[in-house]
């Protein structure tokens, strides 16, 4: 029984995101994005590598970006620098 329900349930997972596949490209972009400027975000690990780039991205679009990192010299050297 448990075998059949889950079959049933990933069928209907299927279905959806086709339908959503489909409809999501139709949607305009400006109700499928969010305006982020002025807003505050916290970036965790934001020393180097993925987080960096979160970081500057974030404030780019104009984000106060409050940088999180256990590696202090990579938050105070270069990151510092590029969100100013």
């Amino acid at each position: 029984m448990g075998v059949i329900l889950e079959a049933v349930y990933n069928l209907g997972m299927l279905f959806y995101y086709i339908l959503e596949a489909m409809v999501v490209p139709w949607i305009p972009i400006k109700y499928r994005s969010k305006d982020v400027s002025g807003q505050i975000a916290l970036v965790t690990g934001a020393g180097g590598g993925i987080g960096r780039l979160i970081a500057i991205g974030l404030a780019k679009l104009g984000c106060k970006v409050v940088c999180w990192d256990i590696a202090k010299q990579g938050m105070h050297g270069s990151l510092a620098f590029e969100l100013d």
